[in-house]
């Protein structure tokens, strides 16, 4: 497929007539090198090569696996190793294998075909009316699918890829000045940042959307990012579906904590036990694929479970409560992390806050908070205890300069709380 959008990346103009003119080169050096159809090619998330090799693997009927390069060498083989399962006659068109976010243990990897990830694409495209005229910035990383998405997007729009090395809040405003830039995404913490670093100055009026994902977004945060002029349209989505599933759009006025809107027209969203979020349709992944185990693919129109509970609300709006491997469970009561967090953002000085666990002999687990902002454990452990009650109320508070992050940037609970 010919490229016919443009890439700005290091403040350099990258024209469709020199990206097709380039990738034909790759493919022609990756063909002397051996490479054939059904192989697949690694990378390790640099941007412009990633890019590069997106299109070529296209071209060359491959498969793109795109890894974290801080993962340790274990890590890092055992992927690969899951990434470059062969699949049935009937499974053909794998063209990207990507790690769930934030997984751990055994490495898995999402086998993502082509007609998903053109289907989730074009559907993002249709409902938030992107055309050759957007500015995208990309600066999510491109091991994760919120970040390859967005070529993805470019590519069946004709939208401009602004693309940057890493997330550097400083130039990602500059950028939006500079360029126009009309969309964005990013997760909750990096819109902190952002609104950090903003200093009162006013956002231009080309930015329309900010798609905001990847993690749970507080509703302080929200609050804060809407009065001072961020078009924020907070998503629901995961690497199994391609990323998006759902998206407010227009961007809304006033948002209530989990709300991620309507579900994008080629999918369905139901509902198992514990209210457990089901999702079907085009941009469902093929499967998993382990280092050492056969291929089982996901059976076409099944169900996907995924790891939220939620429910619609009375517009049809999904609403997400929070994960449900995340519940912890005190005194016979199950606890939504997220509940609290969003309990303990209500207290003006505290800035931001991770809630997880610890082992108790009376309760089986008891709360802990881990928080930063102008405030004092003992004063936070007391305002507490007048707006929390019970299992809710968090026993043990643990005041920080920053929260641990991964390298999605999303809050790191396995480091914090394991």
């Amino acid at each position: 497929m010919a490229i016919r959008h443009g890439i700005i990346y290091q403040r350099v103009s990258l024209s469709p007539a020199w990206l097709n003119r380039r990738v034909a080169t790759l493919c022609k050096d990756l063909q002397q090198d051996g490479i054939k159809a059904g192989d697949t090619l690694i990378t390790d998330a640099s941007p412009l090569p990633t890019v590069l090799l997106t299109y070529a693997a296209e071209r060359l009927d491959c498969r793109l696996a795109s890894f974290d390069p801080n993962w340790l060498e274990t890590q890092r083989e055992g992927f690969i190793s899951a990434a470059r399962i062969r699949c049935s006659p009937t499974h053909p068109d794998i063209r990207l294998a990507l790690a769930t976010s934030g997984s751990s243990g055994q490495p898995k990897a999402v086998l993502l075909t082509e007609n998903a990830i053109h289907s989730s694409a074009r559907a993002v495209c249709q409902r938030l009316e992107i055309s050759a005229n957007d500015m995208w910035l990309c600066c999510l990383p491109l091991f994760h699918i919120g970040g390859l998405a967005i070529l993805h997007r470019c590519a069946v729009s004709g939208a401009s890829l602004l693309l940057h090395d890493k997330f550097d809040p400083l130039r990602v405003l500059q950028d939006i000045q500079r360029y126009h830039v009309t969309c964005i995404s990013l997760v909750p913490s990096m819109l902190q940042r952002l609104l950090e670093a903003q200093d009162c100055s006013p956002l231009p009026k080309s930015l329309r959307i900010a798609l905001i994902g990847g993690a749970a977004l507080p509703e302080k945060l929200a609050e804060q990012a809407i009065k001072s002029g961020w078009p924020i349209c907070p998503t629901y989505g995961m690497t199994e579906t391609c990323s998006m599933v759902a998206v407010c759009y227009p961007p809304p006025k006033s948002w209530m904590a989990g709300q991620a809107g309507q579900a994008l027209e080629h999918l369905d969203i139901g509902f198992g036990e514990e209210q457990r979020i089901l999702v079907r349709g085009n941009s469902i992944m093929e499967g998993y694929a382990y280092p050492d185990s056969p291929f089982i693919p996901q059976p076409s129109g099944v169900w996907l479970e995924s790891g939220d509970a939620g429910y619609l609300d009375t517009q049809g709006q999904l609403v997400v409560q929070g994960r449900l491997d995340n519940i912890i469970i005190s005194g016979g009561e199950n606890i939504h992390p997220r509940q609290v967090e969003e309990s303990l953002l209500q207290h003006p000085c505290v800035e931001n806050v991770m809630v997880g666990s610890k082992p108790d002999a009376t309760w089986g687990e008891t709360l802990v908070a881990a928080f930063t902002g102008q405030i004092e454990e003992t004063e936070l452990a007391s305002w507490s205890k007048q707006h929390l009650h019970g299992a809710f109320r968090p026993r043990h508070f643990i005041k920080l300069d920053s929260l641990p992050l991964n390298a999605q940037h999303k809050p790191d609970y396995h480091l914090l709380f394991s």
